[in-house]
């Protein structure tokens, strides 16, 4: 199990100490030990981080200052400081002082332009302590919500917890989060479906990994086709570029999106017309997929003159026949 903050304020020591005491009050069984520390060894943690917030002291309500303080000591004696944090973007009021920055290194953030409430750096330095880690994007099961004044703390069990985040793999035999992915589109009502098709050739030679074009009615009830395009954040001027020069769009719509890859594996079997390469995919470690290649296949049924599909039911087949593995 994992924690999981979100605030839609600017966080406050107090407040998390507070949803961290919701937790361990035996509304959800905590089976983290307590840090076996000599009370020495907790004095020397609380007074390390207290120093190194202590320039930034002047920046928070002086009769609110020492119950953060407060806060943290509390917070020192529980069993949350050994388990795993996760933050999801810190709300940053438009006030924040400059010099907090350097405080939140390593945090995603968000800027609220509509408060101008406090952050505070004990609360920030806490959560670097404990080692907590930012994140964007996680799939989560939540088994608990601790809930107070806009702040949450979930306990999470990661269904993505195993698998490894990364940015422009082109090798997928391991399953992934693919982070470093845009979707681009474009919506067209006076190109022609040779043009497009034309485009679609042109972005896959350059790179695309997948073009899909769908229809879809446009103002004044013409009817148009949206470019969809799913490529890596490296090729974007590539194939903006060849949208602009192959068709009408006068604006391309992209934004950042993840994709959950499944682990791939090739093999190759024997069917009665011929070897056949088959693509298999694995999810947990579990082989979920089997799709054979489509040009070997169709190979095969053109030299057999039988019909594609039963190329493909007996490479499935015969995939099947090998187990799991």
């Amino acid at each position: 199990m994992k924690l999981y903050l979100k605030s839609d304020r600017p966080l406050r020591l107090v407040s998390l100490a507070r949803l961290c005491r919701e937790l361990a009050a035996g509304i959800v069984p905590l089976t983290t030990p307590v840090p076996a520390w000599t009370d020495e060894q907790r004095e020397a943690w609380i007074e390390q981080i207290v120093q190194v917030a202590a320039p930034y002291a002047e920046q928070v309500p002086d009769d609110l200052w020492q119950e953060e303080i407060n806060a943290l000591r509390e917070l020192a004696h529980g069993p949350f400081v050994t388990m795993e944090w996760m933050v999801a973007p810190l709300i940053v009021p438009r006030k924040v002082p400059v010099s907090q920055y350097a405080l939140m290194t390593g945090f995603a953030i968000h800027e609220d332009m509509s408060t101008e409430e406090w952050l505070s750096p004990l609360a920030l330095l806490y959560l670097k302590t404990v080692g907590a880690s930012s994140i964007t994007l996680q799939t989560m099961k939540i088994e608990h919500a601790a809930v107070n004044e806009g702040a949450a703390i979930l306990l999470v069990d990661c269904v993505e917890q195993m698998l490894g985040h990364k940015r422009e793999v082109r090798q997928h035999g391991e399953e992934h989060i693919d982070e470093g992915m845009l979707l681009l589109q474009a919506n067209l009502d006076d190109c022609t479906p040779e043009w497009l098709a034309y485009c679609m050739e042109r972005l896959f030679a350059s790179g695309a990994n997948d073009v899909s074009m769908f229809p879809l009615t446009m103002k004044k009830g013409r009817q148009g086709s949206m470019l969809q395009i799913l490529c890596y954040q490296s090729q974007l001027d590539a194939l903006k570029t060849i949208l602009f020069e192959e068709t009408t769009t006068f604006g391309i719509r992209y934004f950042p999106v993840a994709v959950h890859r499944l682990g791939r594996r090739m093999v190759t079997v024997k069917t009665r017309f011929g070897e056949v390469e088959v693509k298999l995919g694995y999810h947990h470690g579990k082989r979920v997929q089997i799709s054979p290649e489509y040009e070997a296949c169709a190979k095969r049924a053109r030299e057999a003159s039988v019909p594609l599909g039963k190329v493909y039911r007996e490479a499935i087949r015969l995939v099947e026949t090998l187990g799991d593995d």
